[in-house]
């Protein structure tokens, strides 16, 4: 039951990190949704800052957990990145809620050092993962961009986060033509017929 606890305050504290961000909630708010003591919470995590760790954890194992199953499959570069813009999709019909990263990411300047660490860890992670399909596709022939697969891997995951962040405030469809956008700018330009 105490593992089943400290389950919860993650998911629940993770929950109003996508909705409000992290410097947003108390201990105080986490105890009225779990209906507990904030005594209770102080007993898994002593610290605001261990929550953060935790949560920051929990984040970065799922983004493994899911870059990993889309790129252990064997398929083209451009499904697997349609499978990835699908993350970000479901998170964006999922209600008023942002990435948990970009959340993060607001919150730099205010989080412990511990936390930007473990943010960074989850960047590279994001970056890398995005690096290998680029670098797939433009081997496959089926993306084209200037510069490193790296280069790109910026470009588009910095996209897909400011979509996001637009879709919360305006309107869902945002995402959707944001990626649109990405995908034509990585299509290959037609060569010109010869004369």
């Amino acid at each position: 039951m105490v593992a089943d606890r400290k389950t919860e305050l993650i998911r629940i504290a993770t929950e109003l990190v996508m909705q409000n961000g992290f410097d947003s909630f108390s201990y105080s708010d986490l105890a009225k949704h779990l209906n507990i003591r904030k005594a209770s919470i102080h007993h898994h995590f002593p610290k605001k800052q261990d929550l953060g760790l935790a949560i920051l954890d929990q984040v970065k194992g799922s983004c493994a957990d899911h870059f990993q199953c889309i790129s252990s499959q064997s398929i083209s570069a451009s499904k697997k990145l349609d499978l990835a813009f699908n993350l970000g999709r479901d998170l964006c019909d999922s209600g008023n809620r942002i990435c948990p990263v970009g959340s993060f990411q607001a919150e730099f300047n205010v989080i412990p050092p511990s936390m930007q660490t473990k943010l960074r860890e989850i960047e590279d992670l994001e970056i890398d993962f995005f690096t290998k399909i680029l670098d797939q596709g433009r081997k496959e022939g089926c993306f084209h961009f200037q510069g490193t697969p790296r280069d790109e891997a910026l470009f588009v995951v910095s996209t897909l986060k400011g979509a996001l962040q637009y879709a919360r405030t305006h309107d869902k469809s945002i995402f959707a033509k944001a990626v649109n956008q990405l995908k034509r700018s990585l299509k290959p330009q037609a060569t010109p017929a010869a004369a």
